[in-house]
């Protein structure tokens, strides 16, 4: 695929996917989705909020979506930058952070394998659920590694490939299962343009071919679904409908407090969190 390709697809991926939604990422999570929106987006950016101990210079956010870790780094940096390369993200962002007063990030559009800034301006770049949409990881990694200052962090999630198939492949069966007892079809998960995911020792083998020194890793987030729209969501949203709204609440608080204690045993969970300097 082209880099030209590549743009296209991710621009009319994001357009069709914010058509009819404003605000951060975080707020399309309705209904059923606030268990998957809570237990692996929220858990996430709360592991790499508080893997920056220190107030920084400059963090980089390396295809920041809607601006939500932006949005909860504004007080952790004295300047914060964004790129993705989706102009319909990158409106958005500034639209979110202005719309909260956030004054010190800026966001450019942008690939990121050829950032357009100079060398050695951040103290901190994260990629939270962005690598395994890069076509050129190892490239990706070395304008990282450009872009830090010496002892700079590099703050990097994504999903954990084996674990990430073996949901999916349990998640089609019981699609196909359900068809069969119901006689009709649920809705299909969503399918973004690019991925392709990585295992643990691929990751940390191309980290340390770029150059850097892996401080921590660890596994966070579980949910017992695929990344995109599982059969259990589906389910949950229908039992829902039928629930009363304290009902409802009261049922997904339960399953939100199931899963973070299930994710305390680490071996479920569906996320990979790496933390490197150069």
């Amino acid at each position: 695929m082209s880099q030209a390709d590549y743009i296209a697809k991710m621009n009319r991926y994001y357009e069709a996917k914010w058509k009819s939604h404003d605000g951060f990422w975080s707020s399309q999570y309705k209904g059923a989705g606030l268990v998957k929106g809570i237990t692996l987006y929220q858990r996430r950016n709360e592991a790499i909020v508080s893997a920056i101990h220190e107030h920084q210079a400059a963090i980089l956010d390396i295809g920041c979506g809607k601006g939500d870790l932006l949005y909860l780094l504004a007080n952790k940096a004295d300047k914060l930058v964004g790129i993705d390369p989706a102009f319909v993200n990158v409106d958005k962002t500034r639209s979110n952070l202005r719309s909260c007063g956030i004054t010190n990030a800026n966001v450019i559009l942008g690939v990121a394998e050829h950032v357009p800034l100079p060398d050695a301006q951040f103290d901190v770049v994260i990629m939270a659920d962005v690598i395994e949409h890069i076509p050129d990881t190892e490239a990706v990694l070395h304008e990282v590694r450009r872009l830090l200052r010496p002892g700079g962090i590099f703050i990097c999630v994504t999903p954990r490939r084996n674990l990430l198939f073996t949901f999916t492949f349990i998640d089609e069966l019981l699609r196909r299962f359900y068809r069969r007892l119901m006689n009709k079809p649920i809705e299909n998960a969503e399918s973004h343009p690019f991925e392709r995911f990585l295992s643990k020792q691929e990751l940390e083998d191309t980290l340390q071919r770029a150059g850097f020194k892996i401080e921590c890793y660890r596994a966070i987030c579980f949910f017992p679904g695929p990344e995109g729209r599982s059969i259990l969501l589906s389910l949950l949203d229908r039992l829902y409908q039928r629930l009363s709204p304290e009902q409802g609440q009261r049922l997904f608080a339960l399953l939100i407090r199931l899963f973070n204690q299930v994710e305390k045993l680490q071996f479920l969970n569906q996320k990979q969190l790496w933390i490197a300097r150069i």
